[in-house]
Protein backbone atom coordinates (compact mmCIF):
# COMPACT_ATOMS: atom_id res chain seq x y z
CA UNK A 1 0.00 0.00 0.00
CA UNK A 2 1.60 3.42 -0.82
CA UNK A 3 0.51 6.81 1.32
CA UNK A 4 -0.24 9.82 -0.31
CA UNK A 5 -0.34 12.71 1.47
CA UNK A 6 -2.69 15.78 0.75
CA UNK A 7 -1.13 19.29 0.94
CA UNK A 8 -3.84 22.77 0.85
CA UNK A 9 -1.30 23.70 -1.02
CA UNK A 10 1.02 22.51 -3.60
CA UNK A 11 1.35 18.76 -4.91
CA UNK A 12 0.45 15.89 -2.53
CA UNK A 13 3.71 13.45 -2.41
CA UNK A 14 3.87 9.66 -2.22
CA UNK A 15 5.24 8.93 1.26
CA UNK A 16 7.64 6.89 -0.20
CA UNK A 17 9.32 8.36 -3.10
CA UNK A 18 11.48 5.19 -4.32
CA UNK A 19 10.46 2.96 -7.48
CA UNK A 20 7.93 -0.05 -6.90
CA UNK A 21 6.93 -3.17 -8.63
CA UNK A 22 3.40 -2.19 -9.45
CA UNK A 23 0.78 -5.02 -8.99
CA UNK A 24 -3.06 -3.52 -8.06
CA UNK A 25 -2.06 0.24 -6.85
CA UNK A 26 -3.42 0.34 -3.50
CA UNK A 27 -3.26 3.88 -2.34
CA UNK A 28 -4.02 5.31 1.50
CA UNK A 29 -4.93 9.21 0.92
CA UNK A 30 -3.57 11.06 3.82
CA UNK A 31 -4.56 14.37 4.51
CA UNK A 32 -8.50 14.97 3.26
CA UNK A 33 -9.97 17.74 5.35
CA UNK A 34 -12.50 16.49 7.75
CA UNK A 35 -15.20 18.92 6.64
CA UNK A 36 -19.02 18.98 5.26
CA UNK A 37 -17.89 18.31 1.36
CA UNK A 38 -17.80 15.50 -0.86
CA UNK A 39 -14.13 14.35 -1.86
CA UNK A 40 -13.62 12.39 -5.09
CA UNK A 41 -10.62 10.30 -6.28
CA UNK A 42 -9.65 10.43 -9.79
CA UNK A 43 -7.11 8.76 -11.71
CA UNK A 44 -6.32 8.74 -14.87
CA UNK A 45 -3.56 6.52 -16.78
CA UNK A 46 -1.91 8.38 -20.18
CA UNK A 47 -5.44 10.41 -20.18
CA UNK A 48 -7.74 7.34 -19.77
CA UNK A 49 -9.79 7.37 -16.51
CA UNK A 50 -9.46 4.60 -14.65
CA UNK A 51 -11.21 5.32 -11.33
CA UNK A 52 -13.84 7.42 -9.92
CA UNK A 53 -14.30 7.40 -6.42
CA UNK A 54 -15.75 8.91 -3.38
CA UNK A 55 -13.26 9.52 -0.71
CA UNK A 56 -13.26 11.19 2.74
CA UNK A 57 -11.15 11.52 6.14
CA UNK A 58 -12.72 7.97 7.12
CA UNK A 59 -13.03 6.10 3.98
CA UNK A 60 -9.31 6.96 2.32
CA UNK A 61 -8.33 4.01 0.74
CA UNK A 62 -8.71 3.28 -2.87
CA UNK A 63 -7.46 0.22 -5.19
CA UNK A 64 -6.87 0.57 -8.85
CA UNK A 65 -7.01 -3.01 -10.64
CA UNK A 66 -3.14 -3.77 -12.42
CA UNK A 67 -5.63 -4.76 -15.60
CA UNK A 68 -6.57 -0.76 -16.01
CA UNK A 69 -2.93 0.29 -15.56
CA UNK A 70 -0.31 0.31 -18.38
CA UNK A 71 3.63 1.45 -19.54
CA UNK A 72 3.59 5.74 -19.29
CA UNK A 73 2.23 8.35 -17.03
CA UNK A 74 -0.61 7.69 -14.17
CA UNK A 75 -1.97 10.78 -12.30
CA UNK A 76 -4.79 11.30 -10.09
CA UNK A 77 -6.34 14.06 -8.08
CA UNK A 78 -8.39 14.85 -5.29
CA UNK A 79 -11.83 16.91 -6.22
CA UNK A 80 -13.37 18.77 -3.35
CA UNK A 81 -17.19 19.23 -4.30
CA UNK A 82 -19.09 21.92 -2.25
CA UNK A 83 -23.43 21.65 -3.21
CA UNK A 84 -22.33 19.69 -6.12
CA UNK A 85 -19.59 22.46 -7.68
CA UNK A 86 -16.53 21.46 -7.58
CA UNK A 87 -14.46 24.05 -5.06
CA UNK A 88 -10.93 22.86 -5.47
CA UNK A 89 -8.58 20.24 -6.63
CA UNK A 90 -5.86 18.71 -4.72
CA UNK A 91 -3.22 17.82 -7.24
CA UNK A 92 -1.22 14.33 -6.10
CA UNK A 93 2.69 14.07 -8.08
CA UNK A 94 2.33 11.51 -11.16
CA UNK A 95 3.73 8.35 -11.47
CA UNK A 96 5.83 7.28 -14.66
CA UNK A 97 5.06 3.49 -14.84
CA UNK A 98 7.64 1.28 -17.07
CA UNK A 99 7.00 -2.23 -18.11
CA UNK A 100 10.07 -4.53 -18.75
CA UNK A 101 9.59 -7.66 -19.88
CA UNK A 102 5.93 -7.81 -19.07
CA UNK A 103 6.32 -6.51 -15.35
CA UNK A 104 5.28 -3.12 -14.08
CA UNK A 105 6.87 -0.95 -12.31
CA UNK A 106 6.13 3.02 -10.92
CA UNK A 107 8.64 5.42 -10.17
CA UNK A 108 7.02 8.99 -8.34
CA UNK A 109 7.47 12.18 -10.73
CA UNK A 110 9.23 14.70 -8.69
CA UNK A 111 11.71 12.50 -7.47
CA UNK A 112 12.66 10.87 -10.71
CA UNK A 113 13.33 14.60 -11.76
CA UNK A 114 15.74 14.92 -8.34
CA UNK A 115 17.95 12.33 -9.43
CA UNK A 116 18.40 12.87 -12.85
CA UNK A 117 19.18 16.55 -11.80
CA UNK A 118 21.42 14.97 -9.37
CA UNK A 119 23.17 12.91 -11.99
CA UNK A 120 23.13 15.84 -14.28
CA UNK A 121 24.72 17.88 -11.49
CA UNK A 122 27.41 15.06 -11.63
CA UNK A 123 28.06 14.84 -14.39
CA UNK A 124 28.69 18.08 -15.05
CA UNK A 125 31.33 18.34 -11.85
CA UNK A 126 32.95 15.43 -13.28
CA UNK A 127 33.22 17.79 -16.91
CA UNK A 128 34.26 20.41 -15.64
CA UNK A 129 36.86 18.18 -13.45
CA UNK A 130 37.98 16.95 -17.19
CA UNK A 131 38.12 20.27 -18.80
CA UNK A 132 40.36 21.79 -16.24
CA UNK A 133 42.80 18.74 -16.42
CA UNK A 134 42.61 19.09 -20.67
CA UNK A 135 43.32 22.63 -20.75
CA UNK A 136 46.04 22.34 -17.89
CA UNK A 137 47.79 19.68 -19.98
CA UNK A 138 47.14 21.99 -23.24
CA UNK A 139 49.31 24.35 -21.42
CA UNK A 140 51.94 22.09 -20.49
CA UNK A 141 51.58 20.42 -24.36
CA UNK A 142 51.81 24.61 -25.66
CA UNK A 143 54.99 25.23 -23.30
CA UNK A 144 56.91 22.19 -24.18
CA UNK A 145 56.31 22.78 -27.89
CA UNK A 146 57.33 26.62 -27.26
CA UNK A 147 60.47 25.17 -26.01
CA UNK A 148 61.06 22.94 -29.13
CA UNK A 149 60.38 25.34 -31.13
CA UNK A 150 62.72 27.72 -29.50
CA UNK A 151 65.49 25.18 -29.68
CA UNK A 152 64.74 24.12 -33.11
CA UNK A 153 65.23 27.83 -34.27
CA UNK A 154 68.19 27.88 -32.23
CA UNK A 155 69.54 24.84 -33.93
CA UNK A 156 68.77 25.63 -37.41
CA UNK A 157 70.30 29.76 -36.75
CA UNK A 158 73.75 27.55 -35.94
CA UNK A 159 73.24 25.19 -38.40
CA UNK A 160 73.02 28.52 -41.11
CA UNK A 161 75.42 30.64 -39.58
CA UNK A 162 78.41 27.90 -39.64
CA UNK A 163 77.38 25.32 -42.32
CA UNK A 164 79.42 25.83 -45.26
CA UNK A 165 76.41 24.82 -47.74
CA UNK A 166 74.25 27.20 -46.44
CA UNK A 167 74.46 31.02 -47.43
CA UNK A 168 75.04 32.12 -43.35
CA UNK A 169 74.20 35.88 -42.04
CA UNK A 170 72.56 37.31 -39.67
CA UNK A 171 69.67 36.11 -37.77
CA UNK A 172 67.15 37.99 -39.16
CA UNK A 173 68.35 37.40 -42.42
CA UNK A 174 68.06 33.80 -41.34
CA UNK A 175 64.25 34.59 -40.32
CA UNK A 176 63.84 36.52 -43.17
CA UNK A 177 65.31 33.76 -45.91
CA UNK A 178 63.10 30.86 -44.53
CA UNK A 179 60.22 33.24 -43.34
CA UNK A 180 60.19 32.71 -39.74
CA UNK A 181 58.44 35.02 -37.32
CA UNK A 182 59.86 35.23 -33.39
CA UNK A 183 56.30 36.82 -32.67
CA UNK A 184 55.40 34.90 -29.25
CA UNK A 185 59.16 34.36 -28.05
CA UNK A 186 60.44 36.39 -25.29
CA UNK A 187 63.89 38.69 -25.98
CA UNK A 188 65.62 36.05 -23.63
CA UNK A 189 64.53 33.55 -25.86
CA UNK A 190 65.59 35.11 -28.94
CA UNK A 191 68.53 36.22 -27.13
CA UNK A 192 69.33 32.51 -26.76
CA UNK A 193 68.26 31.20 -30.17
CA UNK A 194 71.05 33.68 -31.24
CA UNK A 195 73.51 32.40 -28.92
CA UNK A 196 73.96 35.52 -27.05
Amino acid sequence: MKTIQLKQRGIGRYSDVSPFPLGDLEIEIVGIPNISAEFRYVAKCNDIKVAELTVSAAKSRVTISQDKLTAGRFSCAVQQYNKGVMTKIFLIEELLITEVNGTLAADPEIEQMRRKIAALAESFEEEKKARKTAETEMKEAQKYAHEVAAGLLKFAYEDYRENVYLSGGTFEEFLNAYGIETKGFTEEEIKNMKGE
